[in-house]
């Protein structure tokens, strides 16, 4: 979601975006529900060490965000559909009145689930990362994700993919990106990977990206000759900021990420269940990596 109009009163703590919302807290949260996943790939940047909170705590979360004005949650893990109730936390954030997305490797995508979505989402958003022969190394079950999302696109709900761009992989690029042509997707978004967790473990050429520049233009240029529809992103972390991203990790503590340099990569705000979001935002010293991060002004977009 990319807003366009936002301005800042420091005195009060306050976001006036697009002239309409009012808020004291960050435009968007991606609230991790677990970090239990059903996958390991290879650049994953969640460890997966920590406890889950229950349903009432998330709902505690939730309403702290609430309280402080947050727009829009991202659900997210690990894999959020691991959670016998992850329909229920959908609903209940719903019902509490944000805007909602899905972050979902997609495989655990059932007929019931996708009809219970149907309807309630801003977007799905799940990752390709190639064709299937690099997707199968990076995370492996290939097909079992493309039917998982075929899934969300015959429910009419926004689907957005994304790409974690790994050394020379501009065949990668573009099969996704007609991937997303073929499935109907509004939105392809590559990014850069995180050093942290698996991330960190990652070789040289993948977190220096020497073909960074090479991918983009050339996926620009394919994505002009073939006319294919999705709008296209690039997010490359060296050059967003430390921060950008807001996170509420599976045991309520909120984080920037990432932070690159910062110890585990990012940089601790406090618990949503013991301090009101408000105060914890406050004080946070990279809000404008976050709001230049999400009015597009620090990411590579190709509308046309």
């Amino acid at each position: 979601m990319k807003y366009s109009n936002i301005g800042y009163n420091p005195k009060e703590n306050l976001y006036i975006v697009d002239d309409i919302l009012k808020t004291r807290g960050p435009l968007n949260v991606g609230f991790q529900i677990t970090r239990k996943c059903n996958l390991k790939c290879i650049y994953c940047s969640e460890a997966s060490n920590l406890p889950d909170l229950s349903y009432e705590q998330i709902k505690k979360g939730l309403i702290n965000l609430r309280d402080a004005k947050v727009l829009k949650v991202n659900i997210t893990g690990g894999e959020a559909l691991c959670r016998k109730d992850f329909v229920d936390i959908v609903d209940l954030s719903k019902d509490l009145g944000f805007h909602v997305a899905i972050d979902s490797n997609a495989t655990l995508v059932s007929d019931e689930i996708a009809d219970s979505l149907s309807g309630k989402l801003i977007y799905f958003e799940s990752t390709i990362d190639g064709t299937p022969k690099t997707h199968n190394r990076v995370r492996g079950r290939y097909d079992d994700v493309i039917k998982g999302i075929k899934k969300i696109a015959e429910r009419k709900i926004p689907l957005y993919l994304a790409m974690v761009l790994l050394g020379k992989s501009l065949d990668d690029a573009k099969h996704v990106l007609k991937m997303g042509h073929e499935l109907g997707a509004k939105y392809v978004k590559y990014l850069t990977p995180i050093p942290k967790a698996r991330g960190k473990e990652l070789p040289d050429e993948y977190l220096n990206n020497i073909f960074l520049e090479d991918i983009w233009q050339n996926v620009c240029e394919f994505k002009e000759k073939e006319g294919l529809s999705p709008l296209i992103s690039l997010a490359d972390w060296s050059k967003i900021g430390k921060g950008s991203v807001i996170l509420v990790n599976s045991n309520g503590e909120m984080v920037g990420s990432p932070s690159i340099g910062e110890p585990g990569c990012v940089t601790p705000l406090g618990n949503i269940l013991k301090e009101s979001v408000e105060n914890l935002w406050k004080n946070y010293p990279y809000k404008i990596n976050h709001v230049n991060k999400y009015t597009g002004k620090t990411m590579r977009i190709l509308q046309h």
